[in-house]
């Protein structure tokens, strides 16, 4: 198996549909179409996100690995994705929650900082 045809078959069992990937991606309509043509190989440059958004690792998209499971590092319960949350706020809690727990405050403040920058908080 490939590493497209294992991002492929993540997206057909995950989302259901392209186009629900795309969406939740926020990826142009038809990227998907364009990698399976060959069209396009932009995969190869998001296999991190692509992992998150996907719930495995990029060993295993890679084909590093055959195992799909992320590892059990996270120290409370995974996110039920069905909670109506983004694909963007399920990135930023998974990044977050890949930070040791020491270095948690940092971030928090990184972001509060990035924000009253920008006139935002």
């Amino acid at each position: 198996m490939t590493t497209l045809e294992r991002i492929l078959d993540l997206i057909k069992s995950k989302y259901g549909s392209d186009a629900a990937f795309e969406r939740a991606a926020g990826l142009k309509p038809q990227s998907v179409n364009d990698w399976k043509r060959g069209k396009s190989q932009a995969f190869l440059k998001m296999i991190p996100r692509l992992a998150i958004l996907l719930g495995t690792t990029s060993a295993y998209l890679l084909c590093e690995t055959d195992d799909p499971r992320p590892p059990s590092t996270q120290k409370e319960p995974a996110i039920d994705y069905d909670d109506g949350l983004g694909a963007d706020e399920k990135m930023l809690i998974d990044l977050f929650r890949s930070v040791p727990a020491e270095s948690q405050g940092l971030v928090i403040n990184l972001i509060e900082a990035a924000l009253k920058n920008q006139g935002l908080l």
